[in-house]
This record gives C-alpha cells, structure tokens and sequence, in this order.
C-alpha cells in the first residue's frame, strides 16, 4: 500500500522549503531520544531507520549517538534540506515511499515519530502502517512510535489528532509487551535514567492534563 500520494507530496515539499519547518529544538530533542534509546536497550552501533524523516533532525540524533541512521520521506525537498544541513554527518537520506520500502528485516530499530499515517481517527483499529514498520525490524529489534499529543487540550486542531494514551495502548494491544509512555520533553533532562518510566508518565500526564501542555507518546515494540 503507497502512502505517498501527490497531495501529501505537494505539501510537504512546500513546507520543507522552510530551514526547519517544525521549529524543533535540537536542546528538548536530543535528552528526549536519548532516554528513548536508553529504554529500548538499543546498543551503538545498531542500525536504524527513520521513516519520514522530514528535514533530517532525528536522523541526525541517531547518527550523532553512534547509530548507522537512515532517514528516508516522500519529500524531495525534505530530503534535500537534511542532506544540505546533515550531510557531513555519518547519516545517510534517501526518498523513498515508507510504506513501500525493500528493507524487509533490514534494520535494529524503526523509528516512527509524528507520522500522518498516524493522524487519523481510524487510529485505534488501524494497523497496517505498524505491521509494515515491523516488517523492516529484524528479529530482536524494536519499533518506536513517536507522537505528539496534548492529553487534555484546550481545544481540537484543525489539522492534527492529539491521540489519547488510552488510544496509543489500544493500537498496540496486539503487539506484545508492547510498552507505552508520556514524555513532556523539556523535564527529560531534569529526570535522568527515569525518564520514560511509568511513574514519570504519570507525573508528565498529570501536567499535561492540568496545563493543556503538548509531549511525546511513546511505544516500544520489541520483535
């Protein structure tokens, strides 16, 4: 099944022709990934694959971890910018399709983070993306699944789905030991080694409850 139709194309290659499109913050992002990976066990050196990439920022992350990081998007400009600002790093880039990718049990880690696959009210039920994600995963390896959510917004957006972790754990009920978290980010670097544990979850959703502040769902799929 191919996700890259032209619409989401166009879109993308319009946006990504803004130097960092999202606004990301290399100092949130960077402790963020690295408790992400501390959680996953996953070992320098392992091999990883970061479907729709984007402009190359987690990509680069990976790489700058010590990971043999592939980061690959439908968008040409995408790919151009994360080329043109990463590639003097040891990441690597290419376009591609994600959902079409010859990479079957190709990669130690896939890493999924706010995808419009993933923004659909057919969330909950549909699983199609998340089997082929795993389908790159070599035996041993693990699936991230990254998505931005506010757990109790103010008011809906217009253009993105602010899933809930009730939601995020239902997708993943039928993966087993599939494990889900809440990260606030910018307290990751406060909380050290407990950062993406079950009781800083808890603390980071009550803040975002309370607050109306947006954080990272966060599941690890072991294969």
């Amino acid at each position: 099944m191919k996700y890259a139709d032209a619409r989401l194309v166009s879109e993308y290659d319009s946006a990504y022709q803004q130097p960092n499109y999202f606004k990301q913050n290399v100092s949130i992002e960077r402790p963020f990934l690295k408790s992400v990976v501390r959680k996953a066990n996953l070992r320098e050196g392992a091999s990883v694959l970061d479907a729709g990439c984007g402009q190359g920022l987690f990509t680069w992350l990976f790489a700058e971890l010590g990971f043999k990081a592939m980061g690959v998007d439908i968008s040409k400009e995408g790919i151009l910018a994360a080329q043109k600002e990463y590639g003097s790093s040891s990441a690597t880039f290419e376009v591609g399709d994600i959902g079409t990718l010859p990479y079957v049990g190709a990669f130690d880690c896939v890493f999924a983070r706010c995808l419009s696959q993933y923004n659909s009210a057919d969330f909950e039920v549909d699983h199609h993306i998340t089997d082929v994600f795993l389908r790159y995963v070599k035996p041993g390896g693990v699936f991230m699944f990254v998505h931005y959510t506010i757990l109790k917004p103010r008011k809906n957006s217009a253009t993105w789905m602010f899933h809930s972790l009730r939601s995020v754990k239902k997708h993943f009920a039928r993966y087993p030991g599939a494990k889900t978290y809440f990260s606030l980010r910018w307290l990751t670097s406060k909380v050290g080694f407990l950062a993406m544990s079950a009781p800083v979850t808890c603390v980071d959703s009550l803040i975002s409850r309370v607050t109306g502040k947006g954080g990272y769902a966060v599941t690890l799929v072991s294969k």
